[in-house]
């Protein structure tokens, strides 16, 4: 087994990632699976993946063809297009704290971030979120995504690799979120 981490070029890997995503979102899994393993929320089409690539590459780890995890980039400019995330398009500007006032920073979304089951607790998280960060820290100081706080596994692998919680929020009927930065 050999991970690499790279940006996603091809529609193969666009292709890749989509069916990832269909096996991790939270209306193909059990609660208890949701509960133990974590869970996606959106579901993004495949023209939508390729025009939110076409601006910020998504972060991929391969193990040789397979795209065995993503984190995907999301400019600002895409939140407003997702229906799903429409509730966390307008807390993001309203969030100020006494560090941060979203509304006034350059920030990329973490859109999503997904690792294939056999892979998970490998340190592909972490090797995800470096490249990430690799790859945009010098064009977006920050790092802004939303969690559901029920999806314990993934807050506390989003606070271990330094992402804080800014601010909570409850989208009635939906779930309730945690705006994390980093």
């Amino acid at each position: 087994m050999q991970i690499i981490y790279t940006t996603a070029v091809t529609f193969d890997e666009l292709e890749q990632i989509q069916l990832l995503q269909a096996e991790n979102h939270r209306s193909n899994l059990p609660i208890q699976v949701q509960t133990s393993d974590g869970f996606l929320t959106v579901k993004h089409s495949l023209q939508l993946l390729e025009q939110m690539n076409n601006v910020t590459p998504h972060i991929i780890a391969k193990d040789g063809d397979s795209v065995i995890g993503y984190a995907l980039g999301m400019s600002k400019d895409f939140v407003i297009k997702i229906p799903e995330l429409s509730m966390m398009s307008e807390m993001i500007d309203l969030v100020k704290t006494d560090e941060w006032d979203l509304s006034t920073l350059d920030y990329i979304v973490m859109g999503q971030i997904c690792i294939k089951k056999e892979y998970r607790g490998l340190g592909v998280f972490q090797g995800l979120y470096q490249k990430y960060f690799e790859t945009y820290k010098g064009l977006f100081p920050y790092v802004v995504t939303e969690v559901a706080l029920r999806n314990t596994k993934s807050l506390h692998a989003h606070q271990k690799v330094g992402f804080r919680i800014i601010h909570q929020y409850v989208e009635e009927g939906v779930d309730e979120w945690a705006i994390l930065c980093y």
